[in-house]
């Protein structure tokens, strides 16, 4: 006898939906923040002088400053119960009914061109896949998405596929 899916119609109805955020200015100051927040004090993040005799040609960001585009602040009291936010993407919105938990499975990244001060960045996220396994602890829902950055010119920065584990 075939168990019953915990994945509803409602959820299975995501796959293939996608979100568009944006576009975001990027600028020096923006890069600098990141640079020092991360405590990566490369002069290629914020010297032009240094940045200029780089293959590069001129100041860029660092590797994963594009994880910045696609979340946004929220107070502390309006995350649920499993740390997440109502403001971190479409992933959020996929119905799984008693699902509270989640947990980050995994992300491949593909970098393309270097973001840039001056570059607007535009993020697509798109649901690729919804499917359920039986873990030691229980039913697991995983959610696979895949986040697209571009700039103004169309020219893609960083390509991400995510996974999010939710749990019971």
């Amino acid at each position: 006898m075939a168990e019953e899916s915990h994945i509803t119609p409602e959820a299975r109805a995501f796959i293939g939906r996608t979100l568009t955020k944006g576009p975001n200015l990027v600028t020096k100051r923006d890069i600098r923040r990141w640079a020092y927040a991360i405590g990566d004090s490369n002069p290629i993040w914020f010297d032009d002088d240094v940045a200029k005799g780089t293959h590069y040609g001129s100041v860029v960001a660092p590797p994963f400053f594009f994880t910045a585009f696609h979340l946004e602040e929220e107070p502390l009291e309006d995350l649920e119960a499993s740390g997440l936010g109502t403001k971190m993407g479409l992933r959020m919105e996929v119905p799984v009914p008693g699902f509270v938990g989640a947990v980050a499975g995994g992300r491949e990244v593909w970098f393309g061109e270097p973001i840039r001060p001056g570059d607007e960045i535009t993020v697509e996220q798109k649901i690729v896949d919804i499917y359920e396994k039986q873990g030691r602890s229980g039913p697991m829902v995983f959610i696979i998405d895949e986040w697209t950055y571009t700039n103004q010119r169309d020219e893609v920065l960083v390509r991400s596929r995510e996974t999010l584990i939710r749990t019971k």
